[in-house]
């Protein structure tokens, strides 16, 4: 039962032992990010996952991006419409805030072991982009019940 419990569960923001109150929140994670080698003039995305597509921060309600695709008549002289729903890649990244100079303040949704990245130019163009590994400390709530955590990662330039 416990190991069932422990899959379940492993997900979950507030989800916990038996007999264990957990608040019904989420929690979000927050890391400060620095280039090995500060630059100026350059901007960061961001993704919470190992192998994901770095981006913008997502928007305040990320909603599925729906396309109509024309399909060939059924019957009559209106032609079928099926919605293609091609979700929004979500990055995971609430905010990105500072420069390449200072470090930038993240938002994370979850937290992930592994965040995926790229440093852009001014231009657009792809400087550095990877994947780093991110030690996360838990900085309240409690073990049970998870909680806020922090981490600093620094980002090969």
């Amino acid at each position: 039962m416990c190991a069932g419990f422990a899959l379940l569960c492993a997900g979950l923001a507030a989800c916990a032992p038996p007999g264990v109150a957990c608040p019904a929140i989420g929690y979000f994670s927050s890391a400060q990010i620095v280039l090995s080698e500060p630059k100026s003039g350059v901007g960061l995305e961001l993704c919470d996952r190992e192998g994901c597509v770095p981006g913008p921060p997502i928007a305040p309600v990320d909603a599925p991006l729906v396309i109509a695709t024309e399909l060939p008549a059924t019957s009559g002289d209106a032609p079928a419409v099926e919605p293609d729903e091609t979700p929004i890649e979500d990055t995971g990244v609430l905010a990105i805030a500072g420069d390449g100079l200072t470090g930038w303040n993240a938002g994370f949704v979850g937290g992930q072991p592994v965040i995926g990245y790229r440093v852009v130019g001014a231009d657009g163009a792809v400087i550095a982009e990877g994947a780093v590994e991110v030690e996360w400390v838990r900085v309240g709530g409690s073990a049970q019940c998870g909680g806020p955590r922090e981490a600093k990662v620094e980002l090969p330039a």
